[in-house]
């Protein structure tokens, strides 16, 4: 699946050459109102730091059927196509044949080549040049939720993913959370609350929604806010968009608006975060949001990066 999340981000470039980051050297237009003005102020804003802070938190994937958690699984996919090398998936491009093929092998996907932290198994370090030609390390952290340790394992394993989404939110430049909104009670890292039949109790995140309280709690004591969060869990647009407007208001939000899969919604992570390390402007970043239509055989709704690029308008 995110191998051919990687190829279609591959060959977006190809198809959409007006969907480019604002790049390194590039004029920017005198109209401040002209998007590409705004798409440049607000990637030189983001890329004004040497180091750039991206945290990617697991929660809790069970379902209805299965109180097996997906997300060790998924973070492992994820984790294997950011450490592949940033070469095209081609014949011609095979292991040595790449170095004597510059021109066609150069990838078209900057969510690669990541080296893995000897010292911190969930540390991920690239460097990347960014708009004004500078060179920036970009930081990028992974946690889970799920423990294969027995109970008091997985309550040891839920706290800590539970602090290091909190943490990400008062700490870090981008927060991206795939999981589940619980109907509403909030990104959740622990196992479902269930009925007697086995089924899950939403009723009982409708009741208590600490774990959206907990998210805006974080949010509010952040000194600086993330740039952009978020939130890849089903109809998250409809439970936390006002909340976290109101409590963020200059912060970006990507909120799934409909019930995906939690694998597109791993995919829309990925393209996000090659849509960031690229400072793509906002047509071509939404286009790439949603470069996968469909998965298997389920039509995806769109999404898009809202209020990242509004926020350096000019007022009229």
């Amino acid at each position: 699946m995110i191998q051919y999340a990687h190829d279609l981000m591959d060959s977006f470039r190809h198809k959409c050459p007006d969907c480019d980051a604002f790049s390194a050297g590039e004029a920017t237009p005198s109209d401040a109102s002209d998007p590409k003005a705004i798409c440049s102020k607000a990637w030189a804003d983001f890329y004004s730091k040497d180091k750039i802070d991206i945290r990617i938190a697991f929660g809790f994937i069970d379902s209805e059927t299965s109180k097996k958690s997906d997300d060790s699984l998924l973070r492992a996919v994820l984790i294997e196509q950011l450490i592949r090398p940033c070469v095209r998936r081609l014949p011609e491009c095979a292991g040595a044949k790449a170095a004597s093929n510059p021109d066609l092998c150069e990838s078209n996907v900057r969510a690669c080549d990541f080296k893995r932290s000897d010292a911190d198994m969930n540390l991920f370090t690239k460097e990347i040049i960014g708009p004004s030609g500078r060179t920036h390390t970009v930081e990028l952290r992974i946690s889970g939720s799920s423990s294969d340790d027995g109970a008091a394992g997985q309550a040891r394993a839920s706290r800590d993913a539970e602090k290091f989404f909190h943490s990400a939110l008062r700490e870090a430049d981008v927060v991206l959370y795939a999981g589940h909104a619980r109907k509403g009670g909030g990104p959740s890292f622990t196992p479902a609350a269930r009925r007697a039949n086995g089924s899950i109790a939403y009723e009982e995140y409708q009741r208590d929604r600490s774990g959206y309280d907990k998210m805006l709690a974080a949010l509010q004591t952040a000194s600086h806010p993330p740039k952009i969060v978020g939130i890849l869990a089903c109809d998250a647009a409809n439970y936390f968009r006002t909340g976290m407007i109101r409590t963020a208001p200059q912060t970006g939000l990507l909120l799934a608006s409909a019930a995906d899969t939690d694998r597109s919604l791993l995919t829309r992570a990925y393209f996000a975060l090659d849509s960031i390390l690229w400072a793509r402007c906002q047509g071509g970043f939404n286009e790439s949001l949603n470069t996968m239509k469909d998965f298997d055989g389920y039509r995806l709704t769109p999404m898009v990066l809202d209020r990242f690029f509004e926020a350096y308008k000019p007022s009229l």
